[in-house]
């Protein structure tokens, strides 16, 4: 991901262990739960691993895995993962994936909040605002659904 690249978006209803992506991005809560959970069992991590917020773990992706690589990105307990959270996770996994991977050209986030009692409208705007926030875009402004290679895709997997 460089800068000055266009950006497409795109939503999909997929396993985000089959999609194929140059990065996976979770996040890890201070304990397992859901994806990263499974991810950490596939990946044969410590489900209880110490990784505070604004830690970050990156791993290779495994066989069982399309990503290339996996990063967990330590985020504050549930309880404390609210909107504005979500949208500080989605502009540093961006962040994080320009800075280690600029050639990265996929890269696959999860859609946060809705499952532990957040607004699912809500969450998704926070997502798609960090992402704004980390390519320096306008709501209006992103291009959706292109598969030319000159852009990267941040594809969220529901």
């Amino acid at each position: 991901m460089s800068s000055g690249q266009r950006v497409a978006i795109e939503v999909v209803s997929d396993d985000v262990f089959r999609f194929p992506a140059d990065v996976l991005v979770l996040k890890h809560a201070q304990v397992s739960l859901g994806v990263d959970a499974v991810a950490k069992e596939m990946l044969h991590l410590d489900p209880g691993m110490d990784l505070l917020p604004g830690g970050q773990l990156i791993v290779e992706g495994p066989p069982v895995i399309d990503a290339k690589k996996v990063v967990f990105l330590g985020v504050p307990p549930l309880q404390m993962f609210g909107y504005a959270e979500i949208r500080l996770f989605a502009r540093r996994a961006i962040a994080l994936v320009g800075a280690e991977f600029p050639a990265a050209q996929r890269v696959a986030l999860t859609l946060h909040g809705a499952g532990y009692g957040l607004d699912e409208i809500a969450c998704f705007d926070a997502e798609l605002r960090g992402l704004f926030d980390a390519f320096d875009l306008e709501a209006e402004a992103y291009e959706p659904g292109h598969s030319d290679n000159s852009y990267a895709v941040v594809t969220l997997a529901d």
